[in-house]
């Protein structure tokens, strides 16, 4: 593209980052059937939701709480994407045992 290469590490992180995302979505997919729908409408919905479409099959009124959490947070991940939501999470955990320290300059005496 315009002579240039994409750096095999990009291409392999965004293929990492849409394999996951199709993942929780399929998971989602799981939950909302569990609540009684069908294989298709369920996936139906957890593919709206996480693709942030807008377009329902009226499922939702006859969903349980699980599966309204899990369309909620499936809407919440497509929105703001799997990658941030995990950053932060991440970032989280860690954070309490970090220091910080000022950074070093060479300063010229003399």
């Amino acid at each position: 593209m315009f002579r240039r290469r994409i750096a095999e590490n990009n291409v392999l992180r965004a293929f990492a980052i849409i394999v996951l995302q199709f993942c929780v979505t399929i998971i989602g997919g799981v939950i909302i059937m569990s609540c009684g729908a069908g294989v298709m409408d369920s996936m139906f919905e957890a593919f709206s939701a996480s693709g942030t479409v807008g377009v329902s099959l009226s499922l939702t009124a006859s969903m349980n709480l699980a599966g309204k959490i899990t369309t909620m947070l499936l809407m919440y991940f497509g929105r703001v994407g799997i990658l941030t939501v995990s950053y932060a999470i991440m970032s989280r955990l860690t954070e309490s045992k970090k220091e910080f320290k000022n950074a070093e300059a060479n300063v010229m005496v003399g």
